[in-house]
């Protein structure tokens, strides 16, 4: 392949979810042209992540009069925050990688967040099943 581009490795994936995984052959910091490719899915995603944030506060704490905390960023605070990642990940190879991480696992976290809470609901639900009486032994 050319230009670090990646080569689908194959591999068993959860429900189909990751039956082909892009192998990453980047490494190291970002080069211009990677963080200008990488600069709107990693606001997009940067902006879905901050709302889970959020969803994750509220389900932890229970307090339905919790405020916004990290979902409520403008757009501008977004982009000031991504870009200095950005400019970063050029000098330094682990903020390179986590921006990498976040914009390929951002369709992963997005339907772990669809599915998580319901297999917690599932399992609240199976969980109140009434117990069976057990059989007594004959003597």
């Amino acid at each position: 392949m050319e230009g670090g581009e990646a080569e689908p490795e194959k591999h068993k994936g959860l429900f189909g979810f990751g039956a082909e995984k892009a192998k990453s052959t980047s490494s190291g910091t970002l080069s211009a042209k990677e963080a200008e490719q990488l600069k709107e899915p990693f606001l997009a995603a940067l902006a879905d992540d901050m709302g889970y944030l959020d969803k994750g506060l509220w389900w932890y704490s229970k307090d339905e009069m919790q405020p916004q905390i990290w979902s409520n960023m403008a757009t501008k605070e977004l982009e000031i925050v991504a870009g200095v990642l950005l400019r970063r990940a050029q000098r330094d190879a682990h903020t390179a990688q986590f921006v990498r991480n976040l914009v390929e696992m951002s369709e992963n976290i997005s339907i772990l967040m669809i599915v998580g809470p319901r297999l917690m609901e599932t399992g609240k639900q199976l969980g109140k099943r009434p117990k069976r009486a057990r059989k007594q032994a004959k003597a």
